[in-house]
């Protein structure tokens, strides 16, 4: 991502998508790359879903369940054992719940074709990444 954040954050003064992409920009990690390509996902998502006037329910949402895969594979990250595996499993979950909510969208004339596929494909790639990571 284009934008830095500065390392010395802590939770009072950053947002918690702006602290996964400060933990994203720490190390070359697969872990880590995952919680970067989560944290760009809930970016589009809301870049996406933010002028939606009809269906607010639902575009909060699947703005959360965006929100959620990067803050899970940051705390899976920094766990172990089946508490790891946990944590990858929820943000494996709420890209599903996510890709579904945008269906739903879809299938509302909310979002056209175009701008679902785009968000489907990284969804697509976070997840193939999140299963990797939960079969290790």
């Amino acid at each position: 991502m284009k934008q830095r954040f500065d390392s010395k954050l802590n939770e009072k003064t950053a947002g918690p998508l702006q602290l996964c992409l400060t933990a994203a920009q720490e190390g070359p990690s697969n872990r880590l790359r995952a919680v970067a390509r989560a944290v760009e996902l809930a970016r589009d998502v809301e870049r996406l879903v933010r002028k939606i006037r009809r269906h607010r329910n639902l575009v909060d949402q699947v703005t959360r369940a965006a929100e959620s895969i990067p803050l899970n594979l940051a705390e899976g990250a920094g766990r172990s054992g089946k508490d790891k595996t946990y944590h990858y499993k929820i943000a494996y979950a709420s890209a599903g719940e996510t890709l579904a909510a945008l269906e739903i969208l879809l299938a509302y004339e909310a979002i056209n074709d175009r701008q679902f596929e785009s968000i489907a494909k990284q969804i697509d790639e976070i997840r193939a990444i999140t299963w990797r990571l939960i079969q290790r």
